[in-house]
Formats: C-alpha cells, sequence, structure tokens
C-alpha cells in the first residue's frame, strides 16, 4: 500500500462529516456516504495525477512555472464549461496542464474543498503546486 493511500486511510472521518453537517446538510448517512466516497476516489488517483487549472496574468510570462498553485480540477472539460471568462484590460486566461504525483495532493484540504464545492472536484496540491510539473498552457478565450 503506497503512502498516500495510507494517509488517506488514516484521515479520521468525524472532522469531515461534522464539516458537512455544519455547511451542506444535516443527514449524519449522507455526510458519511459523501466522505467516505471522497476518500475512495482519492485512492483510485493514478500514482501521477492530470490536473487543470485557469490562471489571469498581465502576460504569460507571469505564470509561475515552479510554483504553479495549489487549486486545480482532474477535469479539463468540467473547467473550461464552468469558467466565467471576464474581460479586462490587460488580463489574459491561461489554462494550465499539469502532472503530480500524489503525494503532492493536500489531503484535508482536498476533502474539505470537495465537501463545500462538490460541482468543482478539486484536488488541492501542497505547497502551491511546487514539484508539479507544467506540461502544457494555453491561452483561453
Amino acid at each position: 500500500m503506497s503512502l498516500f493511500v495510507e494517509l488517506v486511510n488514516s484521515k479520521n472521518i468525524d472532522d469531515y462529516v461534522d464539516i458537512y453537517i455544519n455547511n451542506m446538510n444535516d443527514n449524519i448517512d449522507e455526510a458519511v456516504e459523501r466522505v467516505l466516497e471522497i476518500k475512495n476516489h482519492l485512492k483510485g488517483l493514478p500514482n501521477k495525477v492530470k490536473l487543470y487549472r485557469i490562471v489571469v496574468v498581465d502576460g504569460v510570462e507571469e505564470i509561475d512555472l515552479i510554483e504553479p498553485g495549489s487549486h486545480y480540477t482532474l477535469s479539463r472539460e468540467q473547467l473550461i464549461g464552468s469558467y466565467n471568462i471576464l474581460t479586462g484590460v490587460g488580463m489574459e486566461y491561461y489554462l494550465l496542464t499539469v502532472l503530480a504525483d500524489r503525494e503532492l495532493i493536500d489531503v484535508d484540504s482536498t476533502i474539505i474543498n470537495n465537501i463545500l464545492y462538490p460541482n468543482e472536484e478539486e484536488i488541492t496540491l501542497k505547497n502551491k503546486g511546487k514539484g508539479s510539473k507544467v506540461v502544457k498552457i494555453e491561452r483561453v478565450s
């Protein structure tokens, strides 16, 4: 069993269930089911995970390739489909595709973000994504 799976398994669901009940729904059975579903989803991720994120910068040269950010999704299509592109002077939108070892995933933040924002399917990386590799940058209009 990998260290990542052991980490996910070691997380006590009680705190996450409390977050669910306090923010989403007071049905404890539904809360337990949702938290276990999130944990099982994380345990099933491959060792290398392809993730997507949109950044807004004045130019592509401003994108930090060392620390590309913390908040990602597994679904490019879902991200593009749900993102509202607002135009402004000098603002450019870029879709980053990164590869990250699953050990870079912040398990606590990912579980909590999936409870609070269930439609985003978020994966949160530790240390602003340091250690992940940006493999593609696409301008989004």
